[in-house]
């Protein structure tokens, strides 16, 4: 059912793994399944707690900024010459 999907993520994760796995029972698996949703979250707090990840976010943010506006604006200009452009017939 899933076996495309599941070999994909098997040689993402490892075949030990996967075989590890594969031997768990039902509940096993599904104590498994919520041990790796908690650290999962774990991560994401801890990722969302680090003050120079923050920093370094914010500092590439503000670096892009200038590079941003002005691709929003060729964009913005293309778009418009192109709907003009078909307006009058062409493309």
């Amino acid at each position: 059912m899933h076996d495309e999907e599941l070999m994909k993520l098997e040689k993402k994760i490892g075949t030990e793994k996967a075989n590890s796995y594969r031997g768990m029972t039902t509940d096993e698996l599904d104590k498994e399944l919520f041990r790796l949703a908690k650290y999962r979250e774990e991560v994401h707090e801890s990722q969302k707690n680090d003050v120079k990840l923050t920093e370094a976010k914010d500092k590439v943010k503000f670096m892009n900024a200038p590079y941003n506006e002005t691709k929003r604006a060729l964009s913005n200009q293309a778009r418009f010459v192109y709907l003009t452009l078909l307006e009058k017939g062409g493309a």
